[in-house]
């Protein structure tokens, strides 16, 4: 199956994932610079929509948060912006 094609935001979702291994939604938020932080509904909904394209998977759940991890590798996802 080919890697997921990627938006801007979703790739720089995935690249605090692969920096920083699985993480909350709210943990990538704040990863952002504050003065380009987007807002955490915005970081959720990229967060569905890399779930429904299979980059990301939920691995538990801490409380109320639940944790994400990368189910695509960074070369993958790279190899698809080359051939694009």
């Amino acid at each position: 199956m080919p890697p997921p094609k990627l938006g801007k935001l979703e790739l720089k979702v995935m690249e605090a994932l692969w920096a920083h291994g699985p993480s909350s939604i709210r943990e990538v938020q704040e990863r952002f610079p504050a003065k380009t932080r987007p807002a955490y509904t915005t970081v959720q909904t990229t967060f569905s929509r890399l779930e429904a394209k299979k980059a990301v998977g939920r691995t538990k759940k801490i409380g109320g948060a639940y944790i994400y991890e990368a189910l695509v590798s960074r070369e993958n996802a790279q190899s698809r912006l080359i051939d694009d």
